[in-house]
């Protein structure tokens, strides 16, 4: 796998974090007022006195998969910053650091760093061939 695709899984990380929230507190929403789910989560079918249960099984479930989920995003992160180290340039490493932990968009990165977002995307791209994981060293 190539750098940029690797350290694009931040934003894929973020996206899987935000749809375990939602569901979280769908869930949550249903078991306060004690109605029906709806939207798709699957719980398991049971008798109605079981269904707080199967309700706050799910989201036990779903946290425990973004606790994983999170730690996952927190160690992609650790990754990035340990790779973007063998940049020399310190704006080339702040755009690959405002990109990929802060997540920020291009326009954003363009204003911090003064340039406009196409010198940005060319610094970044030139980066990306500079930089090398640590399995592509090895091997």
């Amino acid at each position: 796998m190539d750098t940029k695709t690797y350290f694009t899984g931040t934003f894929v990380i973020e996206a899987r974090i935000g749809k375990l929230c939602e569901k979280i507190e769908m869930l949550r929403a249903a078991q306060a007022s004690g109605g029906g789910l709806g939207n798709g989560i699957a719980v398991q079918k049971s008798r109605n006195y079981r269904r707080q249960e199967d309700i706050s099984l799910a989201i036990l479930e779903l946290e425990d998969e973004l606790t994983k989920t999170r730690l996952a995003l927190l160690n992609l992160e650790i990754e990035i910053r340990a790779i973007s180290r063998g940049l020399t340039n310190p704006l080339t490493r702040a755009i690959i650091t405002w990109r990929y932990i802060c997540r920020l968009k291009w326009k954003d990165i363009a204003a911090r760093a003064e340039m406009s977002e196409m010198q940005v995307i060319r610094e970044h791209n030139a980066a990306m061939g500079q930089l090398v994981m640590a399995d592509e060293a090895a091997g």
